[in-house]
């Protein structure tokens, strides 16, 4: 199964980027628990193998890109 995920990870993911490529650089996140938080992660598996496809890029290869001089 290919990666799937959450909003806080990806999340996570932009603030590491961010410091990584703009030391010094203040990021605050709000985070709002709920009783009501649900997963939607999807299981990418069948349409990659569907497709005969994978994703050129990751994830952090993606936010990367916003940063790069």
């Amino acid at each position: 199964m290919k990666k799937s995920y959450t909003l806080r990870e990806m999340a996570d993911e932009v603030m590491q980027t961010i410091h990584k490529k703009k030391p010094g650089t203040i990021v605050k996140m709000n985070v709002h628990n709920s009783d009501k938080a649900k997963s939607y992660a999807i299981d990418p598996t069948m349409f990659y193998e569907s497709f005969d496809w994978t994703p050129k890029y990751t994830l952090t290869d993606i936010i990367s890109s916003f940063f790069q001089d």
